[in-house]
């Protein structure tokens, strides 16, 4: 008997320590974690001025004769109904394969995409489709179009936007202000 008293006495002990021990994690916890939002990659790192349309990532390491992926991504941008985007790329260096299209113009049904491709120049055109929801998308900061290319010879080449012929519209046809358009670099190794 005597040692199931003190049996008793030492898990009471022990169960005050631990909800000492929990609610001290509880009040510790409660506080907000602080971050280093670092990440040179990140749309908000970038240093550009929203609303802004740009190669993502900034700079692309890639080796010779491999196919790599950059996408077209909007930052902040207003809600739109169709955009058209036109980029230039040295065909000596890299061959065009395909667009598809990002999530920015996507709703109940996939944007009309049309790509029309010249030597070394792409021009995209991507409509939001209407439905019962919106005639345009959302806004804000997607991806709007993955590019894929294949690289042909080593060394630096650029993705340079055409900023006379990039255009953002809404469902009434009025043109959206881009404030920045930011060109991408390609590393080939």
């Amino acid at each position: 008997m005597f040692h199931n008293k003190i049996y008793i006495k030492f898990l009471k002990g022990r169960c005050y320590s631990l909800i000492i021990i929990f609610l001290s994690g509880i009040s510790s916890s409660c506080e907000e974690a602080s971050y280093e939002l670092d990440n040179p990659n990140d749309p908000l790192n970038m240093d550009l001025v929203p609303p802004a349309i740009f190669f993502h990532p900034l700079q692309k390491e890639t080796l010779l004769y491999e196919q790599f992926k950059v996408e077209i991504y909007g930052l902040e941008l207003n809600p739109a109904a169709g955009v058209q985007i036109g980029f230039d790329f040295e065909r000596s260096h890299l061959d065009y394969n395909y667009i598809v299209p990002g999530p920015f113009f996507k709703g109940i049904n996939d944007p009309l995409t049309i790509v029309d491709t010249l030597a070394g120049s792409v021009k995209l055109y991507l409509y939001y489709l209407p439905d019962i929801e919106s005639d345009q998308s959302k806004g804000g900061t997607q991806s709007i179009a993955t590019i894929y290319f294949t690289t042909k010879t080593k060394g630096q080449t650029a993705l340079e936007f055409d900023t006379t012929f990039t255009k953002l519209r809404d469902a009434n046809n009025d043109s959206l202000r881009i404030n920045q358009l930011q060109n991408g670099i390609i590393n080939v190794q």
